[in-house]
């Protein structure tokens, strides 16, 4: 397939995620689809990426992504989108918090015969955490006086 192609095959996912029509995933992942984070997160398979997705829409009322950015190459396909929520339910073990989320996410995709075999995110984790006041108040004061140490950087 062409790199158009590969980039419509992405954003028909970002549109059966954000529908929630669950049944058409298995259109676009490969049976042996991976999915990894820097975050840690690593799941495999089609269902796994369903559980995993409705977690996320679970923890995060107003849940959004975004898509910023996409540039194809054969048969990978690098992208960014934002994620937006309101964090209404449980997140990592980390109870709700009511706060907004708002993260950037770099992505790589792989794609073979017209499907997703896998996607590699990556993301301030910390940034996450912080925004969901899940870090001790010391390590964000720390972290906000080491950003405002970086030239052109202010938390």
């Amino acid at each position: 397939m062409g790199s158009n192609e590969n980039k419509e095959i992405l954003k028909n996912l970002a549109d059966i995620l954000s529908s929630g029509d669950m049944s058409k995933v298995n259109e676009v992942l490969d049976d042996n689809f991976s999915y990894r984070s820097t975050a840690g997160e690593e799941i495999h398979g089609p269902e796994a990426m369903m559980d995993f997705f409705g977690m996320y829409e679970e923890a995060f009322s107003d849940f959004n992504t975004e898509w910023q950015d996409m540039v194809a190459e054969g048969d990978t396909v690098y992208f960014q989108y934002r994620q937006t929520g309101t964090h209404s339910g449980e997140f990592w073990g980390i109870p709700a918090s009511n706060n907004k989320m708002d993260i950037l996410v770099t992505s790589r995709a792989k794609l073979k015969n017209g499907k997703l075999v896998e996607v590699y995110d990556s993301f301030d984790t910390m940034e996450l955490l912080k925004q969901l006041d899940a870090l001790p108040e010391e390590s964000t004061r720390k972290l906000e006086e080491f950003s405002n140490r970086m030239p052109g950087r202010r938390m």
